[in-house]
C-alpha cells in the first residue's frame, strides 16, 4: 500500500508540473516510431548555441535568398507548418554546428534562409520552426 501512495504521489506531481510549465504559445510537433521518440523544435540551449555559433563566425552565414522583396519581413514569407515553397533555395547547417547539436529524426534538417533558421522536413519540405534573424 506504501508503494501506491508514493507512485501516485508521483504521478500527480509530474501532471502538475507539466500543467505549470511555462507557455511559449508554439504547437509541440513530435516524432515517434518504436525505437525513438523527439521533438522538432529549437531547444533555448539550440537557440543560444545557434546563436553564439554565427556571432563567432559571420563568414558561415547562409546566403540571402534572390527572391526577397525589399522591405518585407522575414517571417512573412515562410508559414510554419507549411511547405516551404520549391523556388525557394536554403543552405544546411554547417557541419560544425550540426554536430554540436542534438540529433534530429530522420528527414529533418536544420536549414538557413537568408538570416533565419528553421527546422524542415526534407522529405515534405514543411517549416516546423524557426528562429526569425538569427544575424
Amino acid at each position: 500500500m506504501n508503494v501506491l501512495h508514493v507512485l501516485s504521489g508521483l504521478i500527480i506531481g509530474l501532471l502538475v508540473g507539466c500543467a505549470q510549465a511555462p507557455s511559449q504559445n508554439r504547437t509541440l510537433i513530435g516524432v515517434a516510431t518504436p525505437s525513438v521518440a523527439a521533438s522538432v523544435l529549437f531547444t533555448h540551449t539550440d537557440r543560444n548555441t545557434i546563436t553564439q555559433y554565427y556571432r563567432h563566425h559571420p563568414g558561415m552565414r547562409g546566403h540571402k535568398p534572390s527572391h526577397a522583396k525589399q522591405g518585407h519581413a522575414p517571417h512573412t514569407k515562410y508559414l510554419l507548418h507549411q511547405p516551404l515553397p520549391p523556388h525557394v533555395v536554403y543552405n544546411r547547417f554547417p557541419y560544425e554546428l550540426e554536430r554540436s547539436m542534438p540529433r534530429l529524426p530522420a528527414d529533418y534538417v536544420r536549414i538557413i534562409i537568408g538570416g533565419d533558421v528553421f527546422i524542415m522536413n526534407a522529405r515534405t519540405r514543411i517549416l516546423y520552426d524557426a528562429i526569425w534573424g538569427v544575424y
